[in-house]
């Protein structure tokens, strides 16, 4: 997982959460809600490690060391409407 550290660390130094920030809206109001920022990012870490299915997001999602990597307070489920609010993203 080191080679992970380091796509996240270069992502980082692109500006890539900054531009999630702005370029993906969230109209959602839940006080409980995973920022949609992390939500690309659980599905961009999940296929980063060999992920090619919502399911397996379940497998990083448990995961704190990758939670850490990532940056992220929680990342997102497969099983919640998270992934569905990303809906317009492809």
């Amino acid at each position: 997982m080191g080679w992970l550290v380091g796509v996240i660390r270069f992502l980082d130094r692109l500006g890539l959460r900054s531009f999630l920030t702005s370029a993906l809206p969230d109209w959602r109001r839940s006080p409980n809600q995973v920022p949609v920022e992390d939500i690309a990012l659980s599905l961009f870490a999940t296929v980063l490690t060999s992920g090619g299915r919502f399911s397996h997001v379940q497998r990083i999602r448990q995961d704190e060391v990758i939670r850490g990597v990532v940056g992220v307070k929680r990342l997102a489920s497969a099983m919640t409407p998270d992934f569905a609010s990303c809906e317009g993203l492809w």
